[in-house]
């Protein structure tokens, strides 16, 4: 392999594992997608998501993740916004997830457990919040 192609291949296995982590992590944890509870779910959506402030679609866009990266779950908000589309037990889509730096994306787009009737996916807490 020449040295041209190896230069190649490791800047493309570099820029690939920098896609993969999100909120600090390494490419390790990020590519080990915890099966139920907290832990790092991959984005599905094709054109990735929006990060909010708060768990609606009105509110405040304060960042994205990209198709196929990783993001930290930490609990769910099974009360949030909807999207007017999407539906779920014959009822509106309303889980969000709570990221480990405190936005939400519609969980509608991410790979973690299949939401149950209570609005939670399987092992994902809710959110709790403070008095």
């Amino acid at each position: 392999m020449s040295r041209r192609v190896r230069a190649t291949v490791a800047m493309v296995t570099a820029v690939t594992a920098m896609s993969l982590v999100w909120g600090g992590a390494s490419a390790a944890q990020a590519t080990e997608s915890a099966t139920s509870g907290p832990g790092w779910y991959r984005v599905n959506a094709t054109d990735g998501v929006f990060t909010r402030y708060q768990p609606s679609y009105g509110a405040a866009v304060v960042g994205s993740a990209n198709y196929g990266s990783y993001v930290y779950v930490v609990c769910q908000e099974a009360h949030g916004g909807w999207d007017n589309v999407h539906m779920q037990y014959g009822r509106p889509f309303t889980t969000w997830d709570r990221l480990s730096d405190g936005t939400y994306v519609y969980d509608w787009w991410m790979d973690t457990p299949i939401v149950a009737e209570d609005g939670h996916s399987p092992g994902i807490p809710a959110c709790v919040y403070a008095p």
